[in-house]
């Protein structure tokens, strides 16, 4: 649901995520290009079951929203153009709260760096492909929520 009008969690109770009551994974999937972050939930939505997908479409909207709601997954393109997605995830880590797992998603050919730099798990490169999405974002939706963490490891990383 896009980030504006009534938000969603204004709608829902917050429970605890557990896979065996069938609770949807909540992921938020932020770019600033409209018809690519549309398409993106779209082919999101085709390669996985039980989610919920929450659109942001910049760096302020995505600071807000992890203030309300638990996100299980952030997926967010590297080159925002208010706040960067570095300096999202600066700010993300100086709550000192827990984080759930960030996929960095750019044109630029530099992402895998990007991503070592700010120890988030994972990267895509745009265009993405449903394999992509299977092999990147799929083992960070299966690992349990208490071994997850924000370092970047090979069977994550594109190769």
């Amino acid at each position: 649901m896009v980030v504006g009008g009534t938000p969603l969690w204004e709608h829902t109770i917050p429970i605890y995520r557990n896979r065996e009551l069938h609770v949807p994974t909540n992921i938020l999937v932020v770019d600033d290009h409209r018809i690519y972050r549309e398409a993106f939930c779209t082919l999101l939505s085709s390669c996985f079951t039980n989610i919920q997908i929450i659109q942001a479409v910049d760096g302020i909207s995505v600071l807000n929203l992890t203030e309300k709601i638990p996100f299980d997954l952030i997926i967010m393109d590297y080159e925002l153009t208010t706040v960067t997605g570095s300096t999202v995830v600066r700010r993300l880590r100086e709550r000192g709260k827990p984080l759930p797992p960030i996929v960095l998603v750019s044109a630029h050919p530099d992402v895998a760096i990007y991503a070592r730099l700010l120890l988030v798990p994972a990267y895509l490169h745009k265009p993405v492909s449903y394999d992509d999405i299977q092999r990147v974002i799929g083992p960070l939706l299966t690992t349990p929520s208490q071994s997850r963490n924000n370092l970047p490891t090979r069977a994550t990383q594109r190769v």
